[in-house]
């Protein structure tokens, strides 16, 4: 799979392998639960976020990873 990103006028091409998906399957059951529970959406809790929100959150954690260049977060989120 490949993902591809546009970040204030940068682009991104994240190329990420089913093999990597399977190994993080655990973490990402893990963010379910979590997310199951509520998350923060900017300012604002959201108690039981939607697929979309949950891609949402993703995204934003997504944008950070880069910006703190934060390759293994990057890739968690980016599977996810």
């Amino acid at each position: 799979m490949i993902l591809n990103l546009n970040i204030d006028q940068e682009s991104y091409e994240i190329e990420i392998k089913p093999e990597l998906i399977a190994e993080l399957r655990s973490i990402h059951e893990g963010m379910d639960k979590e997310y199951d529970e509520g998350a923060q959406m900017g300012r604002y809790w959201v108690e039981k976020p939607s697929d979309e929100q949950r891609c949402q959150i993703a995204a934003n954690n997504i944008v950070n990873s880069i910006h703190r260049e934060n390759k293994r977060m990057l890739y968690i989120m980016s599977a996810y």
